[in-house]
């Protein structure tokens, strides 16, 4: 007896266990306020409502990560995505995990993510952590080589706020954190639109159009990583809309 074939893929990356979020706590697609998840399991598809889809992706490749697969990126790679009303919020919070596996040389940095004026998020020579919302800016403390590191950066229109492993590690406050629409680009892995490659690996890389609490960024932030996870998702939402991009 044939039995009918079901268009789902598994992926190894981000489900269910006693203490951890399940797949649609990490993208989960009926959240308006998560505007780009992307958990790097061999594609660079985003999970999130928007479906937001990169139109330039230059030597990406996948290795292992935190959950799963992670993005690695050379001094040549980046993924870009174009300009979108979804990316356009006053009120934000930039999350991922990163694995530095070279600073910047002296004067340099290293872009993570970064849209001109909207956020920008860099490694700074000496491994600081720059975060950038509109026109102000703050640098938190340094972060280690060969080493997975969990950042947020948080715009709550009036601060900015950076987290270090679910630690609270730098503020400022600032009255001109609340970009205005911007028409640039999306880029991950160096600055947008070109330079200051990053040269390590990105995981679970989440954007949201909220002010993320304390209690919520620490709770991602110690989520176990040697659990072994499988998600499943439908193959159309993993593939089709990223031809070539998924193992």
């Amino acid at each position: 007896m044939l039995l009918p074939v079901i268009g789902f893929v598994l992926i190894t990356g981000r489900c269910a266990t006693e203490n951890e979020p399940g797949p649609d706590s990490f993208c989960d697609s009926s959240d308006p306020s998560i505007v780009a998840c992307l958990g790097f399991d061999g594609s660079l598809t985003d999970g999130s409502v928007n479906n937001l889809v990169p139109d330039s992706i230059v030597n990406v490749s996948f290795t292992e990560g935190v959950h799963g697969q992670a993005a690695r990126f050379d001094s040549t790679s980046f993924c870009r995505f174009p300009s979108s009303a979804a990316w356009d919020f006053e009120r934000s919070t930039v999350e991922f995990r990163i694995y530095p596996e070279q600073m910047p040389a002296s004067g340099g940095r290293s872009g993570c993510i970064d849209s001109d004026l909207r956020f920008g998020i860099f490694i700074m020579d000496g491994g600081f952590i720059s975060c950038g919302f509109g026109g102000a800016r703050v640098t938190g403390p340094a972060i280690e080589t060969m080493k997975w590191t969990h950042i947020a950066c948080v715009n709550d229109t009036d601060s900015i706020r950076i987290y270090i492993n679910g630690v609270p590690s730098a503020s400022a406050a600032s009255d001109s954190v609340a970009p205005a629409p911007q028409s640039s680009t999306i880029t991950i892995g160096s600055n947008n639109p070109s330079g200051d490659p990053l040269i390590g690996r990105i995981d679970d890389l989440r954007v949201f159009s909220v002010a993320r609490s304390a209690a919520a960024i620490a709770k991602d932030a110690t989520i176990a990583a040697a659990v072994p996870m499988i998600r499943s998702v439908p193959y159309s939402s993993a593939t089709a809309n990223n031809p070539g991009l998924a193992p």
